[in-house]
């Protein structure tokens, strides 16, 4: 920290002269005379914070890296009470002796042999004398409290604080002991500055007395405008704080003479930067110009314009915007790199050896290959520290020198790196957030940049949580993550574009290890939208060997592998086409099995996007499964790169879309619901044991697989409950086991609302209530998507049919589904649903697919034949396409008596479809796919697997198993205990451990 001397503070040699040489008043003159004025960010922003708008005579700002400006200002204006630092300042002051007298610079002040002449000489000392035993008090049982918070803490880094809210450390005591402190603060301060005034007038006081005081009386406004604001509860600041302690020799908290030597500062940040910045700078600056190379995110200056409180909808008040092209080629200047096979960090570690062990492997691979000339980049301090040795072994063989950012300031380092080619050294660099801008190594002796993590902010501390809440409770359906925090790292990794091509001769080679750049769906977002380069995704080894060449200048070529079979592109059917170009608002396509409803669907959705007549944000498209919606994002993601991930959040099964209803009402409530975890049923199945004691009913009456499937049936058919309920007296005389079934649906949804939970089936409910009950949210639901796209409609239950039209009325609307292929209508569907779509939204085009694409002409003849026979013909008329395919393919019936019996079946034939020899070279394994209508089968046909032998695999988010119950899970656990007690040689002896 740099303080600037004033006037009054200079030594006395120097007082009388100290106009000529004072730098800050030096500074002020020559800014006041000059036509262009150089800050930095933190000097305007704190100018502008005590600035008045009328009197400044500046009328242009220019800020250049404007990509930071909310974050400086954040810094400027979060205030910080700082009591621990604020005492040992007191303390140097007073320097106080074993019997209590000041030996310091205050000693004139309080010993003054004419005291009695000035009451103010007076008041001050017994109002210092008061802050300070106040606050050695206050900070005594801080430190307590923090030491009572931080005693389940695993691991203290004493380098780093432990952020935590404010409202976890206030008790009662520490509360009003500390509105007791703030009280005398701001009366120390009042006498404070009366002294100032009048310290001439008091004979034989130091001259360094009247500065001292001035920045005494600083100190204290500060910590008391820091304390008063943690008093205040405000939506758009956030009060938290940042603990340390020193650690003794085993590495735990140290104490001395039995008390805690924890310490900190307790901070407001505010939230709403965008909106200080229009108040504050706007009318402070007419002209502003904002510069830099990571503003706009794909072309687009929304997300900065919001962020600078610049968006307007008058087009007069919106900024004038403008890209202007790089002089660099980065299509043959740079390569950008990601070996798919990285791993990804165990979260549950502090430290995960294996992810440690094949990064290491990997960069130092990339560093022989570059002869050093390296930088990498970390996003966490630990994982830095602990890859450099691991480097170092690797590479010491090869003569390069590994140094990170703990070795030396970075200037030092820089300068090293930038002088290591002229000095025949190797080296690789190791560097943290500080060194993802302004480091400027042109030349070769930067050559490779390693990206190893996505530079993601830490979201566990107060701030970022505080700032996704605000921003929530300011945003209908907001998508924090997507809007703010992906564009955020977007601008990251814009910037290590600058470390790395510093001039239109420069070549380098950007790797990127975090492997959630190409499985999630936000890291192949941020890939599409960066400088187009040679880029290769591939395999490790691939990967290097790309690099070798590029450096080699070799020519390298683009190429994406992904481990993933190819996507097959299909041309659509005349039929298939005239749909895709209807123009009607509203289609409805009754398409047959495998007549390529889905396909046409996202067709028509790219085909809107990609012409922007759709905004991809205003876009949903809603399925059934979770593998379903997967399957669709990336076919839309496919086709529309640039686009796809402004609706990756729209892109639902009808579940995910009514929690997302429920988490907005949630957030406008101030309230929170849980929901029932789907693949840990052990909740729900305890709530079934309650609602079944309640209503009379056993396991043998209603077992929990039962259980779940009438609940379901009711929950998607909006059973009134009331109305259940006023027939359950007739139904004890008339059907005594179906009143017992209402008992049980009526109580197990009464636990549900008492623990404040929602299963699978009521999340629909819910959604539909919150709509109907709460206009204001219906009406920002029904504005909210302006298209919206429904594939397997014949699947709908009333709950899901009601949740649409709620949401759809306005919207442009297009669904598919065929009343043949509803299969979930023993869970609550209505195929009727489809029938009714007409009468439900009115002046509907309708359309009829019945040519199948997808299977072999024996199968579609069958399946045809086979409804035909069960009277379930109804719907569209399978008819086969001869223009595809008129090979014949074996398809069997086999009818058994139980499940057991269908089980051993299926099992045998499982078992003699693995053991056939495919042509190949290698021959493929063979595989078979077993899919069952319900649990108890499945269940069934998992025992038999297991007695023959056979592997297995579940496939599915909730698929669960025989393994997968808590029974199986306990004796895993058991016997697991029990081998690493026998591996670490316990003798165990005659007992049941022992005999097991």
């Amino acid at each position: 920290t740099h303080h600037l001397l004033g006037r009054d503070e200079a030594p006395p040699k120097l007082q009388d002269k100290w106009a000529d040489i004072d730098p800050h008043a030096r500074a002020k003159d020559a800014a006041g005379k000059a036509d262009l004025v150089l800050a930095n960010h933190s000097y305007v922003f704190a100018l502008a914070n005590a600035s008045d708008p009328a009197k400044n005579e500046v009328a242009t700002l220019i800020l250049d890296e404007a990509h930071n400006v909310d974050d400086v200002v954040t810094e400027v204006l979060t205030k910080h009470f700082a009591p621990w630092r604020l005492q040992r300042e007191l303390d140097s002051l007073l320097k106080r002796d074993q019997k209590g007298h000041a030996q310091g610079l205050y000693r004139s002040l309080i010993h003054h042999p004419q005291i009695k002449q000035h009451p103010q000489l007076q008041e001050f000392s017994a109002r210092l004398e008061k802050v300070e035993t106040a606050l050695a008090a206050w900070c005594s049982d801080a430190s307590e409290r923090l030491a009572d918070m931080m005693a389940n803490l695993q691991e203290i880094d004493p380098e780093f604080p432990v952020a935590f809210h404010a409202e976890e450390f206030w008790i009662e005591p520490l509360y009003a002991s500390a509105k007791a402190l703030h009280e005398s603060l701001g009366l120390l301060s009042a006498i404070t500055h009366q002294l100032i005034e009048d310290a001439a007038s008091i004979k034989g006081l130091p001259r360094r007395i009247p500065g001292s005081l001035s920045s005494l009386e600083a100190h204290l406004n500060e910590n008391a405008e820091a304390l008063g604001d943690l008093f205040e509860s405000r939506e758009d600041v956030v009060h938290w704080g940042d603990a340390r302690t020193p650690l003794d020799a085993q590495g735990r908290p140290e104490r001395s003479g039995g008390k805690s030597l924890w310490t900190a500062e307790l901070h407001s940040t505010p939230l709403d930067i965008a909106a200080w910045l229009r108040e504050n700078i706007n009318p402070l600056y007419k002209h502003r110009i904002y510069l830099s190379a990571t503003l706009t995110i794909g072309g687009d200056f929304g997300p900065i314009c919001e962020r600078l409180g610049l968006e307007s909808d008058d087009d007069a008040e919106k900024p004038v915007t403008g890209i202007y092209p790089s002089p660099f080629d980065y299509k043959k200047q740079a390569l950008l790199a990601v070996p798919h096979d990285m791993p990804q960090p165990d979260r549950k570690l502090r430290l995960d050896p294996l992810y440690l062990e094949q990064q290491s492997k990997h960069i130092a691979e990339l560093a022989r290959v570059s002869g050093g000339r390296m930088l990498v980049l970390f996003t966490s301090r630990l994982v830095m520290r602990e890859m450099a040795p691991r480097l170092q072994a690797r590479l010491s063989s090869e003569g390069v020198i590994v140094l990170s950012q703990t070795d030396a300031n970075r200037s030092a380092l820089i300068d090293r790196l930038r002088e290591a080619p002229r000095k025949g050294e190797k080296l690789v660099l190791l560097g943290l957030r500080a060194f993802w801008e302004g480091v400027d190594v042109p030349g070769q002796a930067l050559s490779v940049l390693v990206v190893s993590r996505l530079p993601f902010d830490y979201h566990g501390h107060p701030v970022a949580q505080a700032k996704q809440r605000y921003y929530e409770s300011t945003h209908h359906d907001a998508d924090y993550f997507g809007q703010r925090v992906v564009p955020q790292v977007f601008l990251h990794l814009r910037q290590m574009y600058g470390r790395l091509i510093r001039s239109e001769s420069d070549r380098g080679c950007t790797i990127i290890t975090d492997p959630r750049v190409y499985v999630q769906r936000y890291g192949r977002h941020l890939l599409q939208r960066l400088p187009e380069t040679t880029t290769v995704i591939d395999k490790g080894a691939v990967v290097v060997d790309a690099v070798r060449r590029f450096l080699a200048g070799e020519e390298v070529t683009s190429s994406y592998v992904w481990g993933e079979l190819p996507t097959l592109a299909l041309d659509l059917s005349p039929e298939q086409r005239a749909i895709v170009e209807c123009p009607s608002k509203r289609i409805l396509v009754r398409a047959a099995a495998g007549s390529g409803k889905t396909h046409v669907l996202i067709t028509r959705l790219i085909r809107f996007v990609e012409s922007d007549q759709a905004k991809p944000e205003e876009v949903l498209a809603l399925t059934f499964t979770n593998k379903a919606m997967e399957v669709m994002y990336d076919r839309i993601e496919r086709a529309l790169p640039g686009k796809a991930y402004g609706m990756h959040k729209n892109v639902l099964t009808y579940h995910k879309l009514a929690m997302r209803i429920i988490r907005q009402d949630d957030r406008d409530q101030g309230a929170e619901t849980s929901f029932i975890d789907e693949k840990n049923p052990e909740l729900q199945e305890a709530l079934f044991a309650k609602a079944r004691e309640a209503a009379q009913l056993t396991d043998t009456m209603l077992n929990n697989e039962d259980a779940r499937t009438m609940i379901s049936y009711a929950q998607n058919g909006l059973v009134n409950e009331a109305e259940l309920a006023a027939k359950i007296p007739q139904w004890q005389q008339d059907a005594p086991v179906l009143a017992k079934l209402a008992r049980f649906f009526l109580e197990y949804s009464r636990l549900l609302r008492e623990k404040t939970l929602i299963d699978y089936g009521e999340a629909i409910v819910r959604a539909v209530r919150i709509l109907r009950e709460n206009k204001e949210q219906a009406q920002r639901w029904s504005n909210r998507f302006k298209w919206v796209f429904c594939d397997e409609y014949q699947d709908t239950s009333p709950a899901q049919a009601t949740l649409l039209q709620l949401l759809a009325q306005q919207a442009n609307l297009f669904v598919v589904g065929d009343n043949a292929q509803s299969i979930y209508s023993w869970q609550g569907s209505d195929p009727d649903n489809l029938r009714r779509f007409e009468i439900d939204f009115p002046n509907t085009a309708s359309f009829n697919l019945s040519k199948n694409y997808r299977c072999f002409p024996k199968l579609v003849r069958m399946s045809a034949r086979f409804l035909e026979r069960t009277g379930q013909s109804h719907g569209i008329s399978v008819e086969y396409d001869q223009k595809r395919s008129t090979e014949e393919q074996n398809v069997y019936f086999l009818h058994n008596e139980d499940d057991r019996s269908e089980a051993t079946a299926v099992a045998r034939l499982a078992k003699d479809g693995l053991a056939l020899q495919i042509p190949g070279d290698p021959p493929p394994k063979p595989t078979v796919g077993i899919l069952a209508r319900k649990w108890h089968l499945l269940e069934a046909i998992e025992t038999e697997l297991i007695k023959q032998a056979i592997p297995y695999r579940f496939e599915g988010e909730t698929a669960r198993g025989i393994v997968a119950s808590q029974r199986v899970r306990d004796l895993v656990r058991r016997a697991a205990d029990l081998v690493a007690r026998t591996v670490a040689g316990q003798a165990f002896g005659d007992t049941a451990d022992g005999r097991l």
